[in-house]
């Protein structure tokens, strides 16, 4: 059985962390996850040119700074997916409102607000 590629991408290295543990925990019990970590847009674009993706996780601030007006990095990773797969886009950001209008219209690409537990119900 192939197993499912997913490609995460964020700067946070406790959010890097609690993603592997999760992924980890899953694969014991089926081992169907192979994930790949970017933590900033060129390593994302370099797993987005080499590999064949099923699935994302993107931050939408990947520069550090919080509430950085002008970092549209994660906005860029999500426009490179779209670009080269069809493929579901979870977008998992403390900043939500800096998702692109045109990515919330787009069916394969899903917001959840960090620290929302609502969305985890």
């Amino acid at each position: 059985m192939n197993k499912i590629k997913l490609l995460i991408i964020e700067d946070n290295k406790e959010a890097i962390q609690n993603y592997r543990d999760a992924i980890d925990r899953v694969n014991r019990v089926s081992a169907d996850y192979k994930y790949y970590i970017a933590e900033n847009l060129e390593e994302a674009n370099e797993y987005i040119n080499y590999y064949k993706l099923d699935s994302a996780i993107v931050d939408l601030n990947l520069s550090g700074e919080v509430n950085d007006p002008a970092n549209n990095d994660g906005n860029r990773v999500i426009d490179e997916l779209i670009s080269n797969f069809r493929i579901p886009i979870f977008v998992v950001s403390g900043e939500p409102h800096k998702l692109e209008n045109k990515f919330e219209e787009n069916n394969l690409v899903s917001l959840i607000a960090r620290g929302d537990k609502t969305t985890l119900e």
